[in-house]
């Protein structure tokens, strides 16, 4: 746990909280975990403390929202740099000025050369003016309309794959609980048939979003379980003693031993006294 003195003086009191950490945050249904990553969260951002003592499935969320976390740390520190380096700037007259610009000043000719000053100045000054100084400051708006463009697309990609991520964690997370909620009928069912049970109902979606049973309208787990063990009981009653193979099983293979015959040309043994032959 962190101490109250160091939540007293924050580094910073701005950062940038986006809808994907709600949304994978509301997939938790302990409401305790729900808080651990709000704390988590805001106690990174404003302090600089990282979490120690978080659960499984938040230490997973929480490594796909730091990522951003740090992103948003890095523009404001850059904000604040820059605003440091404004007021100091203003402080003694302004902007340092360019070494590279400098040129002779119209004050500084007519003491030279005052009979030159009157051919050089109209000829010099607006050829290189017009033409240099626009340029600078449209080449400087484009990078930085670049770079907003690749971070914003950088941190939507980022988003999906936070919330992504995070849908397919909650879902293990559930997936695990449904497979405790069968051990109470052990004992009745035995390992085997919930084993199957389990194999078929906790089967996933392509997306990883839910579960088999989570499709059904209608779920309770004592009544699905009695079904299933009254149909493998059916379906154990309807395999033949002496071979073990349903009536479908024996009538496929019955079919393809027909088939064989038929196409290598021996219809001898499927008349009377050639069953034997057959597989029963």
């Amino acid at each position: 746990m962190n101490n109250n003195s160091d939540k007293e003086n924050p580094k910073r009191d701005v950062f940038s909280f986006f809808w994907s950490f709600k949304d994978a945050i509301m997939g938790l249904e302990n409401e305790k975990e729900k808080l651990a990553i709000y704390e988590a969260l805001t106690d990174y951002a404003f302090l600089g403390i990282e979490p120690t003592d978080l659960t499984p499935i938040c230490k997973i969320i929480w490594k796909l929202i730091k990522p951003n976390i740090d992103s948003s740390i890095r523009r404001y520190d850059a904000c604040v740099n820059n605003g440091k380096k404004g007021a100091e700037y203003g402080s003694l007259g302004g902007r340092p000025k360019n070494k590279k610009a400098t040129k002779k000043t119209p004050e500084e000719t007519p003491e030279e050369t005052p009979e030159e000053t009157p051919e050089e100045t109209p000829e010099e000054t607006p050829e290189e003016t017009p033409e240099e100084t626009p340029k600078k400051p449209l080449n400087k708006n484009k990078n930085k309309d670049k770079n907003k463009d690749k971070n914003n697309k950088k941190e939507i990609l980022s988003n999906e794959s936070i919330k992504k991520n995070a849908a397919s964690a909650a879902t293990l997370k559930r997936k695990e609980d449904f497979y405790h909620s069968l051990f109470p009928y052990a004992d009745k069912y035995g390992k085997e048939m919930l084993r199957s049970f389990f194999d078929y109902w906790s089967e996933m979606n392509a997306s990883q979003t839910k579960m088999r049973f989570e499709k059904q309208p209608t779920w309770e787990l004592s009544k699905r379980l009695a079904t299933w063990a009254n149909n493998e009981k059916k379906y154990e009653n309807n395999k033949s003693p002496a071979t073990g193979k349903t009536k479908q099983e024996r009538y496929a293979e019955f079919a393809k031993a027909i088939a064989a015959k038929l196409a290598a040309g021996d219809t001898g043994s499927l008349q009377d006294g050639g069953e034997s032959d057959l597989p029963f």
